[in-house]
């Protein structure tokens, strides 16, 4: 290992040097050199990683060039090496504008060729989680009347309740082995009081939808991005721009599928760069919505609801605390933890009175999913690989009801 530290130390010398050299020439040669060098620099690396991590922090501590920053990116997976390796692609957005008759469909890479940002018109400037849980349950053999009737009652929980830790565990939240909830974590006056409310107008972007398991489909779907997961969260966007009068952005990009090679074990780190592109470049986006479909085991019954007299998915909220049962984990450090908690939290009693039948428990697992974007970002479950194209299209309505409330602070 001493070996491959002291020749990091020389190529990073050497990429430093072209760096600098770069600055006192333009000419062609040496940004051929310089591009050779940084390849070369990246390639051992990712081979460097798979043998010793601490590789990682000699490299941060010799490095000054803020034009290296992988080891900021190596916070959120050593995976993100795998990235590098891939041509960047064009990312494919829909925008939902209120104030614009028409949705606009994008092929989106940062900026557009004019070099501002297509998605606000601002030309020429410079710019899991598929769980395989199986908590609340309904099955679909027959409608009864109970269940027709299951939201129209409401539940609300006392100031006492709420501020019990045991009773918000053991009621509103499943917690998986490997994740560890702290009673810190639910301080019911800190998380109500948390400002979760949307501060911008609908003149730009406000929410970003997107799918990080693209792929996911229903009992019923045909075809692609037709009747699946991704054409629910388009019907979320339109709701949410005619209904509400939010600006919606919605990523249909596929994360879950690369250069032809289904892996949804990394989808989440080939997630992340597109999201902070979308991001960086729409800068009013303050909600993030990450929309799947989970799976259960087979012969689960149906997770299944009625609201005003239609066959609706029920819905889970999902939150990623970046903790373990042996503690925090840093490379997955999350600075709006409480923010998401919050967020996920209100939503869920939100629903408890509005319509009561409509969410599962909370759910909480050890990752941390992307979900450090925003302060407003949510990993939401419709349904389940059993229920219909059609109850999970309608459970966008009540969904989109309920976050309108909260992000107006009703």
């Amino acid at each position: 290992m001493d070996k491959k530290l002291k020749k990091a130390g020389i190529l990073l010398l050497v990429y430093l040097f072209i760096c600098f050299i770069r600055l006192l020439s333009k000419d062609s040669m040496i940004n051929e050199v310089n591009t050779l060098i940084e390849s070369k620099l990246k390639n051992f690396i990712i081979s460097a990683v798979s043998d010793n991590i601490g590789i990682l922090g000699f490299i941060h501590s010799n490095s000054s060039s803020g034009d290296f920053d992988l080891y900021e990116k190596l916070g959120q997976n050593t995976g993100y090496f795998a990235y590098l390796t891939e041509e960047k692609r064009e990312i494919e957005l829909v925008l939902y504008d209120p104030n614009s008759s028409d949705k606009s469909n994008l092929y989106y890479s940062g900026q557009n060729e004019n070099g501002g940002n297509p998605l606000t018109g601002n030309m020429g400037l410079q710019n899991g989680a598929a769980n395989n849980s199986s908590e609340g349950n309904t099955t679909d053999n027959e409608i009864t009347e109970e269940m027709l009737n299951a939201n129209n009652g409401s539940i609300v929980y006392s100031k006492e309740q709420l501020s019990d830790f045991n009773f918000l565990y053991n009621n509103l939240y499943v917690v998986t082995e490997r994740a560890k909830l702290l009673e810190s974590d639910l301080n019911i006056d800190e998380l109500l009081n948390i400002d979760n409310t949307i501060k911008g107008g609908n003149s730009a972007p406000q929410i970003l939808i997107y799918h990080t398991h693209s792929h996911e489909e229903f009992a019923d779907t045909t075809g692609v991005n037709t009747s699946n997961i991704v054409a629910v969260g388009t019907y979320l966007a339109e709701v949410l721009s005619k209904e509400y009068g939010y600006n919606v952005i919605h990523c249909i990009e596929s994360f879950d599928e690369v250069n032809g090679v289904f892996d949804r074990s990394k989808a989440y780190t080939y997630a992340t760069p597109a999201l902070e592109q979308i991001l960086k470049d729409n800068p009013s986006i303050e909600v993030v919505l990450d929309i799947h479909r989970d799976g259960l085991k087979e012969g689960s019954p149906k997770l299944l609801t009625y609201i005003n007299g239609k066959a609706t998915a029920k819905i889970m909220f999902f939150n990623g605390i970046s903790r373990n049962s042996n503690g925090e984990i840093g490379y997955l450090y999350n600075q709006y933890r409480k923010e998401n908690l919050a967020l996920s939290l209100k939503m869920k009693l939100k629903a408890m009175e509005l319509y009561p039948d409509f969410t599962r428990n909370n759910y909480v697992d050890a990752y941390q999913y992307n979900l450090h974007l925003r302060a407003n970002s949510m990993l939401i479950e419709v349904g389940a690989q059993n229920n219909t194209f059609e109850e999970a299209k309608n459970a966008m309505e009540p969904l989109a009801e309920i976050l309108d409330k909260i992000l107006k602070g009703e």
